[in-house]
């Protein structure tokens, strides 16, 4: 498994989530605003799928060469990280929309998974083993064999 090609393809499709939401929102706006064309719904899917492929393959980059419990670790770390971003986003667009807001305003925090599976995918892979607890394959040489 080469983690650089999994956290480029991390990146990659979190940022073609970005996109995908970008354009469900053109979508909406070309037909007038929320539920007037069912055209809004395949890149929303598309989106929220791709976010999620990157969650799930920055995990995979995140978790090699850790225990079960360090595996368990990151994975709530990056659930609690996901939802703590999109409660700041909800937090954000209430403090700036303005006093009658359209449906765009409700809208933006969607971009927010994105933006944290993005984030997650450049910082969480590129800290190394021995950074984080529970390392597994403490004492091991080079080549995998017990060495001193």
């Amino acid at each position: 498994m080469d983690s650089t090609r999994i956290r480029r393809a991390a990146v990659a499709a979190a940022l073609v989530s970005f996109v995908f939401f970008g354009v469900k929102d053109l979508v909406m706006a070309a037909a007038g605003g929320v539920g007037r064309t069912w055209w809004e719904n395949p890149p929303f899917y598309i989106a929220f799928v791709l976010a999620l492929v990157s969650l799930v393959l920055t995990g995979l980059v995140a978790c090699r060469g850790r225990t079960w419990i360090a595996r368990l670790g990151l994975v709530l770390v990056m659930l609690l990280f996901c939802a703590a971003a999109a409660g700041v986003g909800v937090l954000v667009v209430g403090v700036v929309q303005p006093a009658d807001p359209g449906w765009i305003w409700g809208e933006l925090n969607l971009f927010m998974l994105p933006l944290s599976a993005l984030a997650l995918a450049l910082v969480l892979p590129r800290w190394p083993v021995a950074q984080l607890p529970g390392r597994a394959g403490t004492g091991r040489g080079a080549a995998g064999t017990l060495g001193v």
